[in-house]
């Protein structure tokens, strides 16, 4: 969690002061050369966690500091931003410690609040010289670890930094919902700072001109309030940060992995979340009526197809259950879940679709309908090298220590997309066979034929936009990889819900018009078996005991002929 809890209600949000030495840029890499003045930190340090769970648990300490639980039991506003300390591992991948750092505002830097929480310490930070690179979004461990490394590569040559640890900072509360700052501060090798319990040693503070003069003229414009008014407004604000910082945390322990749903941008996953709920209602009513309807339909070529169905809808409410796992933190858990279900599952559906419409390509012609077993196979068996090929991905990943999470966003992009080639072959495929259908002399057959290369085509023109956001877009409006994972999950419940609407909702109103009716309609009968219609009107008709001259003229002079025949012969 990197952006911490503000009060608008405050007065003036102070910065970390800090001059500009210089700026440069490598590539699309644009960076920028600072000089950090030092002054009070309120610390706290955390360690065998994670960055991202550290954070979560060091931030709300710091803003109950912030908010009033010290010694003074005061409110001393803020200051941004608001920086930690991680520490790259040998891989490039982060040690489970970090160290954040609140910096204490001027009014309280001569006598800080004492606070009434041990975790939190007060230490005094000199001055730094650091490169910074900033990037939007609601940044994550992997986007430090991502954008850390692209400051590296540009600054090679031009400078040496430490290696064995970098600085992130987050300016935005987690409530802000667009226009996000993070930066990624690398600091010179000649720029060790160092770190002094409160209490050792005063230091005063060298503020830049600019920013001197900045506060110097705000200080000059605003009124002056009486004591008792100040006194007022400070515990009003203290009482509103520490009750934001207390549903903060609570959200936080009751959400877990799905903690970004605490704050305004994670908006997403709760629509997301909401359509997905919907669908799987939707779906399992869906099942229920084709169980149902397994008994009423009598066309053998239309029933024939009704296992296959039931099962593509099993995909269908794979997917939507599937849009949880990417709602949740991307973790040892969740990763091989997203990449082994995703391909699978869209492959099951798409190789129903598939079989269907191999199907429908004989019945346009007039030929005979395959067995309901034969379509099954053919759906199971197409979508089986979609598994293997996922079993073998992601178990290589695991038995190499769980590669998923040291990997770049980049990487793993790159890595899920590829792992859909062939979901992607089968779509296509789908696409090509579903247009053979229009081809034919039985029309009644390729209104489902029409459904499938609908709903293709339209699962096609989603899979080209999330790739191409998924491996372009996001990195070019540096969004990667906070985008990334509502991207795909847009995709999953969109194409979900397509396959539900374009396809299997029609399919359901066909099957149910048919199972009223013992024969097809005249104006859609196929000529070629046009002959099992009035043989099975013919053996009703028996049935019921009625002559056959009741039929019509033309049949009662045929039966009478054959009567004679049989008389004469």
């Amino acid at each position: 969690m990197l952006g911490m809890i503000k009060n608008s209600l405050f007065g003036s949000v102070e910065t970390w002061p800090w001059q500009v030495v210089s700026q440069g840029g490598k590539e699309e890499v644009s960076y920028e050369e600072r000089t950090c003045e030092g002054g009070r930190f309120a610390t706290v340090e955390v360690t065998d966690k994670p960055v991202d769970e550290g954070l979560r648990e060091a931030m709300p300490k710091v803003m109950k500091y912030v908010g009033g639980t010290n010694d003074k039991g005061i409110g001393m506003g803020m200051t941004v931003p608001v920086s930690f300390a991680v520490f790259p591992g040998d891989d490039g991948s982060l040690q489970k410690k970090l160290k954040v750092w609140f910096r204490i505002p001027n009014q309280f830097q001569s006598n800080p609040p004492v606070p009434t929480d041990d975790s939190i310490k007060i230490e005094e930070r000199e001055s730094i010289t650091v490169y910074s690179l900033q990037f939007g979004g609601y940044a994550k461990e992997a986007d430090y670890v991502a954008h850390a490394a692209q400051l590296r590569t540009a600054l090679e040559g031009t400078a040496t930094c430490r290696s064995d640890i970098y600085f992130c900072t987050g300016y935005d509360p987690p409530m802000k919902p667009y226009g996000r700052r993070n930066e990624a501060l690398q600091e010179l090798s000649e720029g060790l700072h160092s770190f002094r319990p409160f209490g050792e040693r005063l230091k005063k503070l060298r503020l830049s001109p600019s920013y001197s003069l900045a506060v110097t003229t705000s200080q000059a414009l605003q009124p002056q309030l009486p004591v008792w008014t100040q006194r007022r407004e400070t515990e009003i604000h203290s009482r509103e940060v520490h009750l934001q910082v207390t549903m903060y945390e609570d959200c936080i322990k009751s959400t877990e992995d799905y903690y970004f749903v605490c704050d305004n941008e994670g908006a997403w996953s709760i629509v997301l979340e909401s359509l997905a709920i919907i669908g799987i209602v939707v779906t399992i009513i869906l099942l229920l009526a084709y169980l149902f309807l397994l008994r009423r339909v009598q066309d053998c070529s239309l029933w024939n197809t009704l296992p296959t169905q039931f099962l593509f809808l099993l995909g269908v409410l794979g997917l939507f259950s599937l849009a949880f796992a990417f709602i949740a933190q991307f973790n040892q858990q969740t990763a091989p879940v997203r990449y082994f279900l995703f391909g699978v599952l869209f492959a099951l559906c798409f190789s129903c679709l598939l079989a269907h419409a191999s199907n429908l390509v004989k019945l346009v012609r007039g030929r005979v309908s395959f067995s309901w077993t034969t379509i099954l196979c053919i759906a199971i068996g197409v979508s089986l090298l979609q598994v293997i090929i996922a079993i073998e991905y992601v178990t290589l990943m695991m038995t190499r220590g769980m590669m998923f999470m040291h990997m770049t966003p980049c990487q793993l992009n790159v890595d899920f997309v590829v792992l859909l080639v062939y979901v992607l072959f089968l779509m296509a495929l789908t696409f090509f066979i579903s247009k053979a259908t229009f081809c034919g002399p039985c029309e009644n057959w390729k209104q489902h034929g029409r459904l499938i290369f609908v709903t293709v085509l339209i699962s096609i023109i989603i899979w080209v936009v999330w790739i191409s956001m998924l491996l372009r877009g996001n990195p070019q409006l540096q969004r990667q990889p906070q985008w990334d994972d509502p991207v795909i999950c847009i995709a999953l419940v969109t194409n979900a819900w397509v396959f539900l609407l374009l396809y299997i909702i029609p399919e359901l109103c066909i099957l149910y018009r048919s199972s009223r009716q013992n024969c097809p309609l005249p104006g859609n009968a196929c000529p070629a078996p046009a002959y099992q219609c009035s043989f099975r009107v013919e053996n009703q008709e028996l049935s019921r005991g009625t002559f056959p001259g009741d039929l019509g003229s033309r049949e009662a002079l045929l039966w009478e002929k054959q009567e004679r025949n049989r008389e004469t012969g």
